[in-house]
């Protein structure tokens, strides 16, 4: 859990940026050329949190526009992807990799972008040529590869307790990390509860 910083006010040009953008996300449902603008404008919307005025939260702000956090990952990630792989392959990009849906790339994304244009050169050389099922076949041979392994479970004895941390994929298997969130929602916690033994 994460300790969330008040967010500075909204200037006018964060209104105005934001304004424009979010009629960009509203567009995500059309087809590519218009989904390719919503995820840049979803991208910039998290990363400047341009929301904030309106909206406590990014997940706040995409509920507004349909959208879950997971689905906008999804857009977002293929749109860093699509990009991350023209890049890297320029000139030798296969020319069927324009004509791949959004779900296609899905396999692609968390991937570096050297190692996902690999997996694309890979599955345009593929017999049946670049699909949907030749970039997934692709992909999930590098994905073993570029797995981060998962820390080992933690578990401490306390009094009348037994506390057991398990990590994620994500987790870097830090114990300070853990104790400094803990710290942090105990804090919360005995702070909700002076002020509701202070009102009563």
């Amino acid at each position: 859990m994460r300790i969330e910083k008040p967010l500075p006010p909204m200037t006018n040009a964060d209104r105005s940026e934001f304004s424009r953008l979010d009629e960009a996300v509203g567009n995500i449902f059309s087809p590519s050329a218009v989904i390719e603008k919503g995820a840049a404008a979803l991208l910039r919307i998290r990363d400047g949190q341009l929301f904030r005025e309106k909206h406590k939260t990014y997940d706040e702000y995409l509920e507004t526009v349909g959208l879950t956090r997971r689905r906008a990952d999804q857009i977002v990630g293929v749109h860093k992807i699509q990009h991350g792989v023209v890049h890297a392959l320029g000139n030798a990009l296969p020319d069927a990799f324009g004509t791949l849906s959004e779900r296609a790339m899905h396999p692609l994304i968390g991937m570096p972008s050297e190692v996902a244009a690999a997996a694309v050169v890979e599955a345009a050389a593929s017999p049946g040529g670049i699909s949907p099922r030749s970039i997934a076949a692709a992909a999930k041979r590098r994905k073993k590869a570029v797995r981060r392994p998962v820390h080992k479970s933690r578990r401490f004895l306390v009094p009348g307790a037994v506390v057991v941390i398990t990590f994620n994929r994500k987790s870097n298997g830090s114990l300070l990390d853990v104790i400094a969130t803990l710290t942090a929602q105990v804090e919360r916690e005995l702070d909700a509860a002076s002020r509701a033994a202070d009102a009563a």
